[in-house]
This record gives structure tokens, sequence and C-alpha cells, in this order.
């Protein structure tokens, strides 16, 4: 089990330059560590969540929330 979330702001390390779309453009792009996630916790796109065994991309219009067994479920925005 994985302990309750504080909010993913506290997970945030900084930010990183991504090319999203076929356009080129980079969009500075929040990181976090996944480790300091807690459950409930969500990062909405665009946004990298960094673990060590794993680098998870949250694309713009998806949103990332970890759930109480460390999965992350990732939806589309409404």
């Amino acid at each position: 089990m994985i302990a309750d979330g504080t909010g993913a702001a506290g997970a945030l390390s900084g930010t990183r330059p991504i090319i999203f779309n076929l356009d080129g453009i980079s969009r500075d792009t929040p990181v976090c560590h996944g480790e300091k996630m807690g459950t409930g916790d969500e990062s909405a796109g665009p946004a990298v969540i960094q673990k060590v065994t794993t680098t998870l991309v949250v694309e713009p219009g998806w949103t990332a929330r970890l759930d109480k067994n460390g999965v992350y479920v990732i939806t589309a925005d409404a």
C-alpha cells in the first residue's frame, strides 16, 4: 500500500523542454519524482513522472493519478 498523498506539487523537481507535437515546438514540462507521490496525487499533462525503474510521460489532455496499489491510472481529461 502507498501512503496518502499530499499533492503532486511536493514531488516537483523542476521542468524540462519536451516536444509533444509535430510542430517541433518544445514546452516547459513539469518533472515529478514518482517516489514522492502518494495515493490520490495527480499530475495533469503535460508532465513527466520519474521513478527509479521507469518514466511516465503524461501528454497534454491527460492526467495521471496514483492509486493505493502504486499504479498510475492515466485518463483523458473531459
